[in-house]
Parts: C-alpha cells; structure tokens; sequence
C-alpha cells in the first residue's frame, strides 16, 4: 500500500482512493452515496474544502485541500475519511454483494 504524503507549505491536493483488488464497489447508488455522504460530513466538520471529484467502478479521484492549508490537519482528516468510508462501504459489500466481494 502506498501512503499518501501531505507536504506542510503545498495546499491542493490530487488523491486517489481505490478498492481493494480494484472490485466494482461503485456501480450503483447506494455505495456512491456512502462516498459523497462521508465528503460532505468532512467538508461541513473538518473543513475539507473539493474541488473536484469523480467516482469510477473501483476507485475515486479527488482535488482538495484544507481550508487553513494545515498539513496535519488535512492528513487526519483524510485518515478519518478513509477509515470511517472504508468501513461502511465494508459493511454495504458484505450485505449486498456477491460473495467474492467478501
């Protein structure tokens, strides 16, 4: 897995989120809400400001950054987003889809 870097002094961000072994997550409504519902509680509670983003079948792209342009508070800020997004998509795969998802 390679980690993300968020250099102090940089302010916007291109990230990359992809699906474990690159499986089609993203291919109807419900996980897709999943995604933006966690990117809209960030931007309201975190003050993650998007740009842009786009969510394909197995990954998602975003432009961001924070809105002080704090390093460390947008790397936590993107850890949070991940885990708690990761997790519910976890739980949505493992109610609704096909075994080999699980």
């Amino acid at each position: 897995m390679e980690r993300y870097r968020v250099v102090e002094g940089q302010g916007l961000y291109f990230l990359t989120f992809s699906i474990v072994q690159w499986l089609p997550v993203f291919t109807n409504q419900a996980p897709c809400r999943i995604v933006t519902e966690s990117l809209n509680f960030c931007h309201l509670n975190k003050n993650l400001r998007i740009n842009a983003f786009v969510i394909m079948p197995t990954h998602l792209h975003l432009v961001a950054f924070d809105e002080a342009f704090d390093g460390k508070h947008l790397q936590q800020t993107i850890t949070d987003f991940r885990k708690f997004t990761g997790r519910r998509l976890a739980d949505y795969c493992a109610e609704h889809s096909p075994a080999c998802f699980t």
